[in-house]
C-alpha cells in the first residue's frame, strides 16, 4: 500500500490527498522512495529548511511504502538540515545510489563515515502522542473528499473522543474556516482537549474562535451530550457563561441563537421550546399574518395592531385615531372583517391577494457549523405556527411560509387610506384626503361599515328604561297598606248620596262650572313652545339660530351676533344635539350655516315650531 504526500508550504505545512499524484504529473518534482516514517521526517524537513534558504516554492511527492501500518506510530518532524537519501527501486531491495535533496543548499553538517550525515547539536526526542488521539487520527477517512466527508469525519472522530479528557494546555490562535480534529497540529489537540475537560467542568476559560466553534460542532452532533434537551441545555449555558461574558467573538454571538432555534426544529423539540429561540421579528410577522388570516377569532386592538404592522404605521397618524381612537380601531377592524369576508378577485379572496399562498424553499440549518447527518428516511412536517413548519424530504430541508416581500401587501394601504378617507368625512374630523381611483374597490365594504356604525350610535343615543319587576309584588302590597291609611270613616261607612256626582252626559262647555279648570289655548301652546325649548341643551342664542333656519329666516346678524365663526358655531350646535338626533342637524359652507333637511320636522317639534 502506498502514501503520497505533496508539499505545499514552504514553511512545513502539509496536506495529503491521493489525488496528488494526478496533479503533481505537470509539475517539475523529485520522486524518493522510503520503509519508514522517519525519512519522510527528514526529507520533509530538508525540503523545507533548502525552499527557505533559496526563496524558491518547489514541490515534489514523497512514495512510502506502508506494508506494515498497525505498529506505525505518528512523529512531529524535526526541524533540521538533512541527510543524504539513500533511493531504492520500488523492485529491488538493494541500495541504488545516494543523492543529496537539495544540492545547492548550505550545508551545516559534518560526515563521520561514508554515506552518513549527522545532525549539528543533541537530537531533539520524539513526542509520543497519546493512544487515543492516535486512533482516533487512523478513523480518518479521504473518501471522495466533498465537504459531506469532512463533516462525518468529525463526527465519527468526535464520537470517538466524546469522554476524553487531558491536562496540556495550547495558547495561540487558529485561523481555519472550518476547523477539525485533523486539522489540528498534536499540541493543538490536547490543548483543545484539555479546555474542553476544564469547560465541562464549569470552568470557563477564553480561547480561540476555532475551539469555540468545534465545541459548539460538538454539541449539535450530540457529542458530550445524553439527549437532544441535554444539548441545548449545554448550548444556553455555553452562552450564557462564555459568549454573553465578552470571551467570543461576535460572529458567535450573532449566531448562536440561530444554530439553537434550528437545533430545536431539527430535532423536533415543542414549538414553545424552538419559539424562544427563533427570531422576533419572523415571529411577530407570523402571529400578525394568522390575526389577518382568521380576523373573526380576534378582538379589534388585535387586528388594527395586525393593519398597522403591514401599512407602515401610517395608521397611527389618522386623525381618526388621535381623537377618537377606541372608535377609529373598532371601525378600521370592522373595515378589514367585512373586506376579507366578502371580497374577491376571481377566485382569490383579499388575504389571498394580500399574503399569497405559503411557499417552500430550501432551508439550511446549522449553517457555518459542523453538523453532520446521516442519511435517514423523510420526516413528519414539523409547525413551529400556523403559518410556517419546517419539512425534511430526500435529504433535504423546507421550510414553508408566506413570502416576506409579497406585492399584494399594497391591498391593505390602499384600504386603510381609502377607509381613513371616508371615516373622516362621515365623522367630521381633520382635513380631507385625496381619492384615488385604484382605491375604489373598497368603498362598498368601507359604506357597510359605516352605515352599521351609524345604526349603532343612533341606538345608543336613545333613552332607554330599565324595569325591575322583580319588586313588582312588594310595590303592590305596600300600596294598599297607604291606601288603607288614608281612608277615613266617611269614605268607608258614608252613605252614596254623600258624594258628589258628575253627570255621564255632561259636556265640558266652557261654562263656570269648570270655571277652575278652564286652561285658554293660546296659553297652552306658548307653555308647550317655552317647556320643549327649555329641555332642549341649547343656549338662547343657538335657539333663536335655529328657529330662524326653520323659519327660512336669513342668519347673518344673528351669526355676527355671537361673534364666533360659522363653523365653530355649526359643530357646537351639533354636539348639543347629538344625543337628541344621532346625527349633524345643521352644515356649515363657507360663513353659511344650513339646516339638513332630514331633520327639520325633528327640529320642529323639539323647539315647538310646529305650524
Amino acid at each position: 500500500m502506498l502514501f503520497y504526500y505533496h508539499i505545499i508550504d514552504i514553511f512545513g505545512y502539509y496536506r495529503t490527498h491521493p489525488a496528488m499524484m494526478q496533479k503533481c504529473g505537470k509539475c517539475r518534482i523529485t520522486m524518493y522512495i522510503f520503509d519508514s516514517l522517519e525519512d519522510v521526517e527528514t526529507i520533509i524537513q530538508k525540503i523545507v529548511d533548502a525552499v527557505t534558504g533559496t526563496k524558491k516554492q518547489n514541490g515534489f511527492t514523497v512514495i512510502l511504502d506502508n506494508n506494515d501500518t498497525e505498529h506505525a506510530q505518528y512523529q512531529d518532524a524535526p526541524l533540521f538540515y538533512g541527510q543524504q537519501l539513500a533511493t531504492r527501486d520500488s523492485g529491488n531491495d538493494m541500495l541504488e545510489h545516494y543523492s543529496q535533496a537539495f544540492p545547492h543548499a548550505a550545508k551545516p553538517s559534518q560526515t563521520t563515515a561514508a554515506g552518513e550525515t549527522l545532525q549539528k547539536g543533541a537530537p531533539k526526542a520524539n513526542k509520543q502522542i497519546p493512544e487515543q488521539i492516535r486512533r482516533m487520527r487512523n478513523l480518518y477517512q479521504y473518501g471522495d473528499g466533498s465537504f459531506r466527508q469532512m463533516l462525518k469525519n468529525f463526527y465519527v472522530q468526535g464520537k470517538f473522543m466524546e469522554e476524553y479528557e487531558d491536562t496540556v494546555p495550547w495558547s495561540g490562535e487558529i485561523y481555519e474556516s472550518w476547523p477539525t480534529y485533523h486539522n489540528l497540529t498534536l499540541a493543538q489537540l490536547r490543548g483543545y482537549f484539555t479546555w474542553r475537560t476544564e469547560l465541562r467542568k464549569g470552568n470557563y476559560q477564553k480561547h480561540c474562535t476555532a475551539f469555540s466553534l468545534m465545541y459548539f460542532s460538538e454539541l449539535v452532533n450530540g457529542i458530550g451530550t445524553a439527549s437532544a434537551e441535554d444539548g441545548l441545555s449545554k448550548m444556553q449555558a455555553f452562552e450564557e457563561y462564555y459568549i454573553n461574558a465578552g470571551m467570543s467573538s461576535g460572529y458567535m454571538r450573532y449566531s448562536i441563537r440561530q444554530w439553537m432555534f434550528d437545533f430545536a426544529v431539527i430535532n423536533r423539540l415543542a414549538p414553545e421550546i424552538a419559539s424562544q429561540y427563533a427570531d422576533r421579528e419572523m415571529l411577530e410577522r407570523d402571529a400578525k399574518t394568522e390575526i389577518l388570516r382568521k380576523p373573526e377569532h380576534y378582538s379589534d386592538q388585535e387586528v388594527f395592531d395586525a393593519l398597522r404592522f403591514f401599512s407602515g404605521k401610517k395608521i397611527d397618524t389618522s386623525i381618526i385615531i388621535q381623537k377618537e381612537k377606541e372608535a377609529g380601531v373598532s371601525l378600521f377592524a370592522a373595515v378589514w372583517r367585512q373586506a376579507s369576508a366578502q371580497y374577491r378577485q376571481g377566485t382569490k379572496s383579499l388575504f389571498g391577494l394580500c399574503f399569497g399562498r405559503k411557499y417552500a424553499q430550501y432551508w439550511y440549518p446549522l449553517n457555518n457549523t459542523l453538523y453532520y447527518r446521516e442519511p435517514t428516511q423523510e420526516l413528519k412536517d414539523y409547525e413551529l405556527n400556523s403559518c410556517r413548519k419546517y419539512s425534511f424530504k430526500k435529504g433535504w430541508w423546507y421550510e414553508h411560509s408566506y413570502r416576506k416581500w409579497y406585492d399584494g401587501l399594497q391591498h391593505i394601504q390602499e384600504l386603510i387610506h381609502e377607509a381613513d378617507r371616508r371615516f373622516r368625512l362621515y365623522l367630521k374630523m381633520g382635513r380631507p384626503l385625496k381619492e384615488r381611483k385604484e382605491e375604489a374597490w373598497a368603498v362598498p365594504y368601507i359604506e357597510a361599515v359605516i352605515a352599521v356604525d351609524k345604526q349603532a350610535r343612533l341606538e345608543a343615543a336613545r333613552p332607554k328604561i330599565t324595569i325591575n319587576f322583580s319588586g313588582l309584588d312588594k310595590i303592590r302590597h305596600d300600596a294598599l297598606e297607604t291606601q288603607g291609611c288614608l281612608l277615613t270613616e266617611e269614605d268607608t261607612h258614608g252613605t252614596p248620596d254623600s258624594a258628589v256626582k258628575r253627570p255621564k252626559d255632561k259636556k265640558h262647555d266652557g261654562s263656570s262650572e269648570y270655571a277652575g279648570n278652564t286652561v285658554p289655548a293660546d296659553a297652552v301652546d306658548k307653555t308647550d313652545q317655552k317647556t320643549a325649548a327649555a329641555s332642549v341643551p341649547l343656549d338662547s342664542m343657538q335657539i333663536q339660530l335655529l328657529r330662524m333656519l326653520l323659519r327660512g329666516e336669513p342668519i347673518q346678524s344673528a351669526i355676527a351676533a355671537q361673534h364666533g365663526m360659522p363653523s365653530v358655531i355649526a359643530d357646537a350646535i351639533n354636539e348639543a344635539l347629538f344625543d337628541h338626533i344621532g346625527d349633524m342637524v345643521v352644515e356649515c359652507s363657507g360663513a353659511t350655516i344650513t339646516l339638513v333637511e332630514d331633520y327639520r320636522s325633528d327640529m320642529s317639534e323639539l323647539l315647538g315650531e310646529n305650524d
